[in-house]
């Protein structure tokens, strides 16, 4: 495994265990995250990354909302509509992942 196959499963690992180690502490979960997802945009580097992170954050983040106003589950700590604002950025990293497993096993 190259360095760079290794930072980005580092990365989804640290999007994972962030928000589940430190719901109780919003802001720390949130500085945590976007830096996740920098480094992840950084290690990407395509050119329309940025585009893709947010087609990814905005749709799944709005079906959590939608769920949340359903009843289907609940965050302890919200901030906007029934979520976490680190949650788009959860959602973001979990996008440039899955499309970096896409590529890899092609």
């Amino acid at each position: 495994m190259n360095m760079r196959n290794f930072l980005f499963h580092v990365a989804a690992i640290a999007t994972l265990l962030i928000p589940a180690l430190l719901f109780s502490n919003p802001i720390l979960c949130l500085i945590l995250i976007s830096c996740v997802s920098l480094c992840l945009i950084f290690l990407d580097g395509s050119k329309n990354i940025i585009r893709f992170f947010i087609v990814v954050a905005i749709p799944g983040s709005l079906a959590e909302i939608v769920a949340i106003h359903f009843g289907a589950w609940q965050y302890k700590n919200t901030f906007f509509l029934g979520i976490p604002y680190y949650l788009p950025f959860t959602w973001g990293n979990a996008g440039i992942f899955i499309k970096f497993l896409t590529k890899k096993y092609k």
